[in-house]
């Protein structure tokens, strides 16, 4: 073996391997080969760590990499040449090739980090809106959406003088459905649920108790009630739900926020009770 622990040597060249590769990638080196991955270090100038010198097979470890080389493989023995301008260069050329690596790496990371950071506070609904004070009538909500929106569109269609609509209770209920439905539409300005894992959205749902349990209500989310009969009470309140629960109001009357649908329930009440209960 030429070559000894503790010497620096230098790797055959790039060009050395291109121009005696065979089809696989592989160069022939005796009883070993150089393979395509071993590329990464030719030209560099590598320390001996172990030279093993076996009864088949001789060869070097390093202390730069995992590869084992032989005598055919390695180019010269650097150490006259380690203290060489040319030396020094390659080494601090690898240095800096390092440090940029890891500043490189370092900024994407921050970036992919702060794109999450700044989807995630998008996709954030606010805690109002900006056409809740807006939307005080249906009206409003119509006039917000425009004419020629298709929800606005399907309600002009259903009720109108030549539209044959009967007022009964199953009218009732679409009527305040389909208002309902346009109101949701203005307050969330265009925001749809996505259904998300982790996207929370908020609905409207009611119950019946009496007087006495009116009194003892003291669930925070309950946004209103109104008296219904002599002892009986509906009580509207308001519940978010996640991507994997189930509801029993209609998911197309979804609301962006908390604030939202509380701020529906007592501004549109009415229509929440015509279509809870199919009653004016």
């Amino acid at each position: 073996m030429k070559y000894k622990v503790g010497d620096k040597v230098k790797i055959k060249s790039l060009d050395w391997y291109n121009e005696n590769k065979n089809e696989d990638g592989k160069v022939s080196c005796g009883r070993m080969e150089f393979v395509f991955g071993m590329t990464e270090l030719c030209g560099k100038v590598c320390e001996i760590t172990q030279a093993i010198d076996g009864p088949l097979v001789s060869y070097y470890r390093i202390k730069e990499d995992f590869w084992s080389f032989n005598d055919e493989m390695i180019e010269c023995c650097a150490n006259a040449d380690i203290n060489t301008l040319e030396y020094k260069i390659d080494k601090l050329a690898d240095l800096l090739k390092t440090d940029l690596n890891d500043i490189k790496s370092s900024i994407t990371k921050l970036t992919n980090r702060l794109d999450v950071v700044e989807n995630n506070a998008k996709s954030q609904p606010s805690e109002g809106g900006n056409n809740m004070g807006k939307v005080k009538t249906f009206e409003d909500a119509c006039n917000i959406l425009g004419e020629n929106h298709p929800l606005v569109l399907q309600y002009n269609f259903n009720f109108n003088d030549e539209s044959g609509w009967n007022p009964d209770e199953y009218g009732i209920e679409i009527e305040a459905y389909l208002k309902l439905r346009i109101i949701c539409e203005a307050l969330n300005e265009g925001w749809k649920p996505t259904y998300d894992k982790n996207e929370k959205r908020y609905y409207v749902n009611y119950f019946l108790t009496d007087s006495e349990g009116i009194t003892t209500i003291s669930d925070i989310n309950a946004a209103s009630y109104i008296q219904v009969s002599d002892n009986l009470y509906i009580v509207i309140e308001v519940f978010h739900q996640t991507y994997w629960q189930s509801s029993s109001t209609s998911n197309t009357l979804t609301f962006k926020s908390e604030n939202l649908a509380k701020y529906s329930t007592k501004q549109f009440q009415d229509l929440w009770i015509r279509y809870f209960l199919r009653k004016q």
